[in-house]
């Protein structure tokens, strides 16, 4: 396919009609036109100095150079010249380390390929690229002096966020300090006068997460073994600025006894947010009071909760099994909650719309629901979100069919 068609007639290729007869009745076809890729594979050269040539190796660049733009870091270099798998540049008087990004007809490709320029400051390398305030963060590079009060690094615009160097710089590496007031983003680095581009590194700043814990004279949260659960508090998920860097763990929450192993829950994480995480209790807990601890990628929260899981339900009985739309239905039985939204009774698939606490809460008052199947259908209780065994005797409800 000629290339040349990518700037030549973009418009007239987005959309095209083709039209094709047979016999009386005529057909149109619509067919949409889809750009090509691009790719990049290598770099012939790694680094160089400013003024230095290099040439960008991959697929489907076109063959106009005026077309296409190529950083360092944040830094545009100059497109010497262009073919369908090259491109060459030239690294401009202001660069610094940095990965290159190549700019395709509009189309944005980010590697994770470094160019070092040589002969002046630059790093190539931030060791990690998140932390909490207080947190050492080291950065690696070349051309690095000595000397500490040759460095000035902030973390966000403001002049309070200014980080301390730690220790004494090599020539190869400097640590520092986040500093408190610190804010996510580049991080400003000059090195003896000379600023160092590290746009390709941005920086995460975390913020300690924290949990929502009773007041004292509330109740301590309760539930069962298996029961929906949702742990509220502040910068539970915090997600990295750079998409590249890999977090260092996943998100656990745990529920442990003096003595015992501790078990995890199983964490809904389609419905995570900064502020919640819903969970399950683990099926497998006996009753009584347990510590929930959570531990972050990025730490073991110290605030911990306090949880106490309650006794089962036991279903003792299940009166009628067998009645029309609408008969009241009595299940018995004792440790039930006292509250009805967290109980759901179903007939088959369709939930009953009618359930009330019996005084003294030790059975259920259920309407059969409206149903459209007749015949034996299968009975089931939840009570927040766990589900409660019927066994055999009471697991089937036989639905008559109206006289």
């Amino acid at each position: 396919m000629k290339k040349i068609y990518n700037w030549l007639f973009p418009a007239f290729f987005s959309l095209c009609m083709i039209t094709s007869c047979d016999g009386d009745n005529e057909e149109i076809i619509s067919m949409s036109h889809t750009d090509p890729v691009a790719t990049v594979e290598k770099l012939s050269y790694y680094s160089g100095y400013a003024g230095s040539e290099f040439t960008i190796t991959g697929t489907e660049f076109g063959i106009r150079a005026d077309m296409v733009n190529v950083y360092i870091g944040s830094k545009e270099a100059e497109v010497l010249s262009c073919t369908e798998t090259e491109i060459v540049v030239k690294v401009p008087a202001d660069a610094t380390d940095g990965k290159i990004t190549v700019d395709v007809y509009g189309q944005r490709i980010e590697t994770d390929f470094i160019y070092q320029v040589l002969g002046k400051p630059g790093v190539s390398k931030v060791e990690p690229q998140y932390g909490f305030p207080g947190d050492e963060i080291t950065f690696i590079g070349h051309d690095l002096v000595t000397a500490v009060s040759l460095y000035t690094v902030y973390f966000g615009d403001d002049t309070e966020n200014k980080a301390e160097i730690i220790g004494e710089p090599a020539e190869g590496k400097f640590t520092v300090k986040v500093p408190e007031t610190a804010a996510s983003g580049t991080v400003s680095l000059v090195v003896d006068g000379q600023s160092v581009d590290l746009s390709s590194y941005p920086f995460t700043v975390l913020r300690h997460a924290a949990l929502d814990v009773p007041e004292e004279g509330e109740p301590v949260p309760s539930g069962f073994a298996g029961s929906v659960f949702t742990i509220t508090g502040t910068n539970l998920v915090q997600e990295l600025l750079d998409e590249s860097v890999e977090e260092p763990g996943t998100l656990r929450v745990l529920f442990s006894k003096d003595g015992e192993e501790p078990a995890d829950a199983v964490i809904d994480r389609e419905n995570l947010t900064e502020n919640s995480i819903p969970l399950t209790v683990p099926a497998s807990l006996e009753a009584g009071g347990y510590t929930v601890t959570v531990i972050t990628p990025f730490e073991t929260v110290q605030t911990q909760l306090q949880y106490v899981v309650l006794p089962k339900p036991v279903v003792e009985s299940v009166t009628p099994l067998k009645g029309y739309v609408g008969t009241e239905v009595t299940i018995s039985g004792k440790n039930f909650v006292r509250s009805v939204e967290d109980i759901e009774v179903k007939f088959g698939e369709t939930p009953a719309t009618d359930i009330k606490l019996a005084e003294g809460g030790g059975a259920l008052l259920v309407k059969v629901p409206v149903l459209t199947d007749f015949g034996a259908t299968a009975l089931s209780l939840s009570m927040q979100g766990a589900e409660i065994e019927l066994g055999e005797d009471y697991s089937v409800f036989e639905v008559l069919s109206s006289p």
